[in-house]
């Protein structure tokens, strides 16, 4: 079915005036009141150059007859954007937008941009304040290091109490459209974390008279919180727990799943030649086959399992002797996305955590439904429904036959009761497809009744990937591939209002929806499998390219020229990924890159680079933050995979433990052989993040330094022990001090402005009578540095001139505490803020990483070497 764009009139002298603004109109004589707009084609109703906003919340407020529009932040991502008032009304019968100033503002004019001064700033306590003019307002701004106010689908319409209510920054507020007042409510938080809660979907319960929550970020197991209801008389958050039994069979998928992952990993492991030598003598066959018996332990999944095709891709695996090929591997994964999807159908007992999936309710049968949304390493195409009455989910699945067909997975989309129809109605969004992707923009409606899923309308993309002639939305913004929120409400008619989103300026649309006029042809066609998932880049993409060699790779380094940068020149890079570091695994020979901070890379995956094979892969398909603001991404603390969201910066923010075989962010851990994050932190860490803390590798676990204290992992506790450091006095600050172990003396050095050595014998600090040279300028050591044990120096990353005018490096000796430039041919350029400097035993080398997936491999011979002291 075809659909149509129409630009509507306006009456009297408003066309005139919106003729001059807003550009040009149709002719006088089309212009339709809302209830007889031509069924399903969207009409423009008004376009202007301002008044665009970032995750705004915007519904019908049945009793003014007009559209709220309230919250969000600038449009266009722009901090500097024309601002309109932070509330705004639409008369969709007269087609006008207007300021809606609270009683006793003397602000105007009565639309577009405000003369209201700009509230807030970072570290507000509160988001309800006074501005200087003493009006009471809702902050909404974006912050790169403080308060960002995009309100998601954090909010509900409360048509009994005629109130707004909004769960913003971890403050539940309300907003009494009649009074156009905002008030804080006290409520307690009900999530959990350093950050607050971000990408929550809320609705209202007309039949209990609370506001139910699902989705959004914290930091707990499963990375959201689950299904809250709050309480509006009692002004209280509460959990709705799903039955035990579920919360039990919900833990064995969940195990088994991981169980199966582990699997996958091993046989990358072993193709990559990222393994220890424990650990390549395994024998995965039989791993495989305790896989399927724990999959299987559950009698009453067991023929899910046998259904989704789980075994038979476990029986295709069974040849997991070396040698592993890609198409073993591929069997593997196969075998995990079974397990996988049988959690979530059989084992979920409430919808998995995910952002951007707007809630819609049904007041007369007390039905609450969800579609999709982001679940930020991949789009859902499930369907949900709530039942008011029980406070229970049940996940559903369309019973349209013979082939069932549901809208394609999504985030971001509208979704809204249609009160005349008894139907719910489904447009825009945008999906995950490698990275963030528009699709066409659809429409959909979905009976409950009938169980069944149906498209109304499709339109095609523009060249730019935007929809013709409809509400834009979705995919874009300042960075590209960032989602954010349609926004979408309808009147008492099944009008449904949309307004541009993620934009500076903004467009009014309107859709008479006729659900009478489904289109069943596209149903098939644009339609996909109730339970399809759409995925960020997966691991598989490395697995495509010719084997690894790593006898080759082995003559390369049995080849090197003493004291020459050699490139290694692996075939398939990474994404780049700035402002960081990496770890280095030296019981598998691997770097393992992780984060990319200021937005440089969205991903949570780890990034493995095999020095033997030569090779780069990632661990696991990467979580993609939503929404840029201020040059980062909107702050979570975890996926809801269980991953730490990317960090500010991460320099040495991380660092691999030898005794547990993990990598350590802070207080949370990854497994490097299972390529998986533990699900819970490690306690014991005191710190104040990124910024103040600093990690370093040590045989005796790894070391966490901060304005706390000095810190080591210990793995048999599986806690973090304090030692006994005595603090500098001086600043712990990422973007400088330098923290490298010495194997020779067993021991810490520590560069600030001055140099520091911790003894891990006496467990004394001590200060050395060293003076740093000038060319170093503010810090003893340079963030990256290497112990290189045969030469007993510590080789500093940083680059500085010598004293023949040459590029060169700096070096410490411990022994003569001395500093000295060392001239190292082919030396690259490596970039401070980005790069990471390590040292390989077993093969004697140092290993630069340069930040854009180069690696160099130096064989550093010291009686060969330039090596001359610096005097100054």
């Amino acid at each position: 079915m075809g659909i149509s764009m129409r630009t509507v009139g306006l009456p009297g002298a408003l066309s005139l005036a919106f003729a001059l603004t807003c550009g040009p109109v149709a002719d006088a004589e089309e212009k339709p009141d809302a209830a007889r707009l031509p069924a399903n084609e969207w009409v423009k109703l008004v376009e202007e150059e301002t008044g665009g906003r970032n995750s705004p919340m915007f519904f019908y407020e049945p009793h003014l007859k007009k559209f709220i529009l309230a919250g969000g932040t600038p449009g266009g991502g722009s901090a500097n954007a024309k601002r309109h008032f932070e509330v705004e009304h639409f008369d969709v019968a007269t087609r006008t937008w207007s300021n809606a100033y609270p009683d006793g503002a003397r602000y105007k004019p009565n639309s577009g941009p405000t003369d209201a001064p700009v509230i807030g700033s970072d570290g507000l306590k509160s988001l309800v304040l006074e501005d200087k003019d003493g009006v009471t307002r809702l902050a909404t701004f974006g912050s790169a290091y403080g308060t960002d106010t995009r309100a998601h689908f954090q909010w509900a319409y409360d048509s009994d109490s005629k109130k707004l209510f909004a769960h913003l920054w971890n403050e539940t507020l309300a907003y009494d459209p009649q009074t156009r007042a905002w008030t804080k409510t006290d409520a307690k938080p009900f999530s959990k974390g350093r950050f607050p809660m971000v990408w929550g979907n809320m609705a209202y319960d007309s039949i209990n008279k609370e506001i139910l929550s699902i989705g959004g970020a914290s930091e707990e197991r499963g990375g959201t919180p689950g299904t809250h209801v709050f309480d509006i008389a009692k002004n209280e958050w509460r959990r709705i727990e799903p039955a035990k039994e579920l919360m039990d069979r919900h833990e064995r998928t969940q195990t088994a799943r991981r169980a199966a992952w582990a699997l996958v990993s091993a046989c990358r492991s072993r193709y990559f030649v990222t393994e220890t030598e424990a650990e390549a003598r395994a024998d995965l066959a039989d791993a495989a086959v305790k896989a399927a018996n724990l999959l299987g332990a559950d009698g009453s999944l067991t023929e899910q399992f046998r259904l989704r095709g789980f075994a038979s891709e476990l029986d295709a695996a069974a040849k997991l002797d070396p040698p592993m090929t890609a198409e073993i591997i591929a069997h593997a994964k196969a075998a995990y996305d079974r397990a996988a999807e049988t959690e979530v159908v059989f084992g979920a007992p409430e919808p998995p955590g995910r952002a951007h999936s707007q809630l819609a309710c049904d007041p007369k049968n007390g039905k609450i439904v969800l579609f999709g949304g982001n679940g930020l390493d991949r789009c859902y195409g499930d369907t949900w429904v709530y039942d008011c009455k029980t406070r229970t989910w049940e996940q559903r699945f369309p019973n349209l036959s013979p082939s069932p067909r549901a809208p394609s997975p999504r985030g971001g989309h509208a979704l809204a009761y249609l009160p005349k129809s008894g139907k719910f109605v489904l447009a825009g969004g945008y999906t995950i497809d490698g990275g963030y992707k528009s699709i066409p923009f659809e429409v959909w409606i979905y009976d409950i009744d009938r169980n069944e899923w149906s498209l109304l309308t499709s339109l095609p993309e523009s060249e730019r990937g935007e929809p013709a002639n409809a509400p834009r939305g979705g995919v874009g913004g300042n960075y590209a591939g960032a989602g954010s929120p349609w926004a979408g409400a309808v009147t008492p008619d099944d009008v449904l209002v949309m307004v541009d989103t993620f934009t500076a300026g903004r467009t009014t649309w309107a859709c008479r929806i006729d659900p009478s006029q489904v289109d069943a042809e596209g149903t098939k066609e644009r339609g996909v499998q109730p339970l399809t998932m759409s995925f960020a880049q997966q691991p598989a993409e490395w697995e495509k390219d010719a084997a690894p060699d790593p006898t080759a790779v082995r003559k390369f380094y049995d080849g090197l020229k003493p004291n020459v940068w050699t490139p290694l020149k692996p075939p398939k890079p990474v994404d780049h990924r700035a402002w960081n570091t990496t770890a280095y695994d030296p019981d598998r020979q691997q770097f393992l890159w992780w984060g990319g901070g200021h937005v440089t890379y969205m991903g949570t995956d780890v990034a493995h680079y095999s020095v033997r094979a030569n090779r780069w892969t990632i661990g696991y398909a990467p979580d993609l933050a939503t929404e840029p603001t201020g040059g980062f991404y909107v702050k979570a603390a975890l996926s809801f995979q269980d991953r730490p969201q990317i960090p500010v910066h991460a320099y040495q923010a991380y660092a691999y433990d030898p005794p547990s075989g993990k990598m350590f962010y802070l207080d949370r851990a990854y497994d490097v052989a299972s390529r998986q994050w533990d699900v819970d932190p490690y306690p014991g860490l005191e710190h104040r993040g990124v910024m103040h803390t600093l990690l370093a590798s040590t045989p005796h676990g790894v070391v966490a330094l901060s304005d706390r204290g000095l810190f080591r992992f210990d793995a048999k506790e599986k806690a973090w022990k304090k030692l006994p450091w005595k603090s500098t006095g001086e600043r712990v600050w990422c973007d400088g001090n330098g923290l490298v172990y010495d194997s020779k003396r067993d021991c810490l050095w520590y560069g600030t402005a001055n140099l520091y050595r911790y003894d891990f014998k006496t467990g004394t600090v001590e200060k050395l009578d060293v003076q740093r040279p000038k060319l170093l300028g503010e810090w003893a050591l340079w963030r990256e540095q290497a112990y290189l044990p045969e030469a007993d120096l510590i080789l500093l990353m940083q680059q500085f001139k010598g004293p023949d005018g040459k590029e060169a490096n700096v070096a410490f000796d411990p022994a003569a505490r001395k500093y000295y430039t060392v001239a190292l041919e082919g030396s690259p350029r490596a970039d401070r803020w980005t790069a990471a400097l390590h040292y390989d035993p077993k093969l004697g080398v140092a290993l630069l990483h340069d930040g854009r997936s180069e690696v160099w491999a130096l064989q550093f011979d010291r009686n060969s070497a330039r090596v001359r002291e610096i005097s100054d």
